[in-house]
């Protein structure tokens, strides 16, 4: 009893969640937060001229996936260091091109043909995009197909991966036009030519071909040359947002120094 006295009263244990650790906001409050700064963002954000970034064909909407659902499109390529366009805009233009779309099933779309270090927008300024979503884009969000994922892009998704777990059951990497078309028909009428072209005029095709990495390990790849491009593909997958992904090398041409077969 002296002991007791002394200590005073215990203090109040810390609510925990089913797993056993600390408690965390669930699911539903975290939506509710979301709705609240969209329309707050949405509110200050309102009257922006966006036109700049309309004409380049950034982000739109076209067409529908094979299940019926309207489709948007996002070409990472031409987001970037030397395109000077403001993350903040930028969101402000995704968000109210979506937005008549948020009330019903969506399909979307993110080209990643030559995604490079330059087309990585900031995690400090893609943070709060993630956060303002609301309920109704999360949840009506059918499927996101990346399309021509590569080691850059293997690199950017682990720094946001925490941002898109909601979303990552809905996540599928298709590897060429030709596997989204199965998905997406119409596809082909709305994606850029340089990424319809990947496909289009290929010279030649080199099966198997081992690529020596650091430590003299091979990796099985295909080699295709075009016209313009030359496309390393790995036989092995690679994990990607919890699914497993093709991870394609497309290099220009007149950036190839030497190459040459050898037995």
């Amino acid at each position: 009893t002296s002991i007791l006295s002394q200590l005073g009263q215990p203090p109040e244990p810390k609510k925990k969640d089913q797993s056993g650790r600390g408690f965390t906001p669930s699911r539903s409050t975290q939506q509710k937060k979301g709705d609240i700064r969209f329309e707050k963002f949405m509110k200050r954000m309102q009257g922006s001229d966006v036109s700049s970034i309309q004409d380049q064909n950034i982000y739109f909407a076209k067409g529908k996936s094979k299940k019926g659902l309207p489709t948007l499109y996002l070409n990472f390529k031409k987001i970037g260091a030397q395109s000077n366009i403001d993350p903040e805009l930028l969101f402000y233009y995704i968000l109210k091109t979506t937005q008549p779309f948020f009330s019903k099933k969506y399909t979307l779309i993110i080209d990643l043909t030559l995604f490079g270090q330059e087309n990585q927008i900031p995690l400090g300024s893609v943070t709060p995009f993630f956060k303002s979503l609301p309920k109704s884009a999360v949840g009506n969000l059918d499927s996101c197909y990346f399309l021509h994922a590569n080691q850059w892009f293997k690199k950017y998704a682990k720094r946001i991966g925490k941002l898109v777990s909601r979303f990552q059951k809905r996540f599928i990497f298709v590897e060429n036009v030709s596997k989204l078309a199965e998905f997406v028909p119409d596809c082909t009428q709305h994606l850029s030519q340089l990424t319809i072209d990947v496909e289009k005029n290929i010279q030649a095709t080199y099966v198997p071909v081992f690529k020596i990495t650091q430590g003299y390990n091979k990796k099985e790849t295909t080699i295709r040359i075009s016209n313009e491009l030359l496309q390393i593909i790995p036989t092995k997958l690679h994990p990607i947002f919890g699914s497993n992904a093709v991870l394609t090398a497309l290099i220009h041409i007149p950036r190839v120094g030497d190459i040459a077969s050898k037995d």
